[in-house]
C-alpha cells in the first residue's frame, strides 16, 4: 500500500515539479505581456517594442517588487542577478544568471542609460571580482539611481553616489546586446 509520503521518492515526480516551476516563470510558457499591454513580439516572432519601450515598461514592472525580501520565493531565486534576469525574461530577453557572467556578457558603456546594468565588487573591496548587479532606472546629471536586490533590505531604489558601500565598489556599467541592437 502506498501512502502520500512515498510519491516524493519517485524521481519522475521531482522532474515534473521542476518542469512545472520552469514553465510557470514568465516568458517561458507564454508570450510576455508588458505592463503597457502592448505585445512584445509579433505572431512571427519579430520584436514590436523599441528598446526605450521595453526599458520603461520593465522598470515599471520591477517597481512592483519593491520591498520584497532577498531570495523572494518565486519561480526564480530572487538574488541580485536573479531579479534582473527575471525582469528581462518577461520581455523575452534571456540573460546569464550571475553578476560576473552578466558583466562579461554586457557591452561596456561610458554613459549609462536607464535599463543598463551597474556592476559592483563583492564584499571584499580589494578583490576585483564582480559580486553585485543592479538595474539603472534613472540618471540625474552625474547621479545614477538604481533598483536592486540587497541582502539586508530586499528590493530597493537608491543612488549609487549616496551609498558609501556601493559608491566605493562601483566597477562600471554594461548594456545588454539585445537592448543595444534595438536602439536607434
Amino acid at each position: 500500500m502506498t501512502y502520500r509520503g512515498d510519491i516524493f521518492k519517485t524521481p519522475l515526480l521531482y522532474v515534473l515539479i521542476i518542469l512545472t516551476a520552469l514553465m510557470s516563470s514568465c516568458g517561458v510558457n507564454k508570450k510576455p505581456t508588458p505592463i503597457s499591454g502592448k505585445p512584445v513580439y509579433s505572431a512571427t516572432g519579430r520584436p514590436l517594442l523599441t528598446a526605450e519601450e521595453i526599458v520603461t515598461d520593465l522598470i515599471a514592472y520591477g517597481k512592483k517588487f519593491l520591498g520584497k525580501p532577498y531570495n523572494y520565493p518565486s519561480a526564480w531565486p530572487m538574488d541580485c542577478s536573479g531579479y534582473v534576469a527575471y525582469l528581462y525574461s518577461c520581455y523575452g530577453i534571456h540573460i546569464p544568471r550571475s553578476s560576473s557572467a552578466l558583466y562579461t556578457y554586457t557591452l561596456p558603456v561610458r554613459y549609462p542609460l536607464p535599463g543598463d546594468l551597474l556592476f559592483f565588487r563583492g564584499n571584499n573591496n580589494k578583490n576585483s571580482r564582480i559580486g553585485h548587479v543592479a538595474l539603472l532606472i534613472e540618471v540625474r546629471g552625474e547621479e545614477l539611481i538604481m533598483m536592486h536586490n540587497t541582502n539586508s533590505r530586499g528590493i530597493i531604489i537608491e543612488s549609487v553616489q549616496s551609498s558609501p558601500y556601493f559608491r566605493n565598489r562601483y566597477v562600471g556599467a554594461g548594456r545588454l546586446p539585445e537592448i543595444h541592437a534595438r536602439m536607434d
